[in-house]
């Protein structure tokens, strides 16, 4: 089944008319994985920001799990982003202040209500899965850059997401501790039955995806 369709997607640099993205076509199944490399500058942040309903396309269609996402009101983008779509980054990005339980489950608060108590349950589930079930009262300061990364990715499968979207997630780690994240990203995905982007410059990285793409000069292939 196709969980992201994109056609003809293009986006300038900001404030200006240079184009950086130029009719991009993108089609992504579910349980795939998929590398998109990319230098500086190519236009990888775009692209992640436009799948991840951060920012318009100027031209194209999108579709994400059905939805055409094209034209949406920012309200609108919001709710299909937090239904649809889980993010992991490369600097984790988790709440110093909050558990490492409470950093898993902060997506949940922005959706529709559900329980406390189903919610907790549901985050150590997650916590579980990728191998960190006793730091749930934990600081992420406690935890090792590894750590916090693995988790980064509980918290963007916490609401059973259609998509992952990761944004140079291995480039803040040693070589040993990268292998070990795209390892549980790409299984804890799978297990999920979540599509995968990654965007990422390291080729080793990508070497490890379903499906490779090179995104230079604005165009994908």
């Amino acid at each position: 089944m196709t969980v992201i369709s994109a056609r003809g997607l293009t986006a300038s640099i900001p404030r200006t008319t240079t184009p950086m993205l130029k009719s991009i076509d993108l089609e992504v199944h579910e349980g795939e994985s998929v590398a998109i490399l990319g230098r500086s500058g190519s236009g990888k942040t775009s692209l992640l920001s436009i799948l991840g309903l951060m920012q318009l396309a100027e031209s194209g269609q999108l579709t994400m799990a059905g939805h055409d996402v094209s034209l949406l009101s920012e309200s609108r983008a919001a709710r299909l982003r937090n239904e649809l779509i889980g993010f992991v980054f490369q600097s984790y990005s988790l709440i110093a202040d909050l558990s490492v339980l409470d950093n898993i489950i902060l997506p949940a608060q922005y959706g529709a209500p559900q329980r406390r108590e189903a919610l907790r349950a549901r985050g150590a589930d997650m916590l579980d899965l990728v191998g960190l079930a006793s730091f749930a009262r934990s600081r992420p300061a406690r935890l090792s850059g590894g750590e916090q990364q693995r988790v980064a990715i509980a918290r963007a499968l916490v609401l059973n997401p259609r998509v992952v979207l990761a944004d140079e997630p291995t480039g803040a780690l040693d070589s040993t501790t990268r292998n070990e994240i795209i390892e549980l990203l790409k299984s804890a995905t799978s297990a999920a039955g979540s599509c995968l982007v990654v965007v990422t410059h390291d080729s080793e990285v990508a070497a490890q995806m379903d499906t490779r793409l090179h995104l230079s000069d604005g165009v994908l292939a």
